[in-house]
């Protein structure tokens, strides 16, 4: 096997996502690559409040239902994402928040998953949208 050169030096290629304090899910370069994101343009969010389990399924259509753009920048993407998580009540204002993602790949589009620390219990005012 010849040598390659490693010339990144500073970059970290570790499979991250953030919840950043301006409501993005950003999606690290590592994640990026493992996870194939620059495969797709969309994305679906959900929200498991039992487990806190956070699921950005990939989609290729604007036209799947709750889809969001996927931002491709240099070193990943993002997403915004500030409605879904004031929707599920999400902490995120204070600070960036970093997680390991995993991959679930066994019911059709790819699923990154990952498990956001305790969340505030919602109101039934919250839950209805303030209706």
């Amino acid at each position: 096997m010849a040598r390659q050169r490693f010339t990144d030096v500073g970059r970290t290629y570790k499979a991250t996502i953030s919840i950043t304090a301006q409501g993005l899910i950003s999606i690290s370069k590592g994640a990026y690559h493992k996870f194939r994101v620059r495969d797709y343009e969309y994305a679906v969010m959900f929200f498991d409040d039992e487990t806190h389990e956070v699921g950005v399924m990939l989609v290729h259509s604007a036209d799947e239902a709750g889809a969001a753009k996927i931002r491709h920048r240099q070193y990943g993407a993002d997403i915004s994402a500030k409605g879904f998580l004031d929707y599920c009540e999400i902490k995120y204002e204070d600070e960036t928040r970093r997680y390991k993602p995993e991959i679930d790949e066994e019911n059709g589009n790819p699923i990154i998953v990952f498990r956001v620390e305790k969340v505030a219990e919602r109101t039934d005012e919250s839950a209805t949208g303030g209706l």
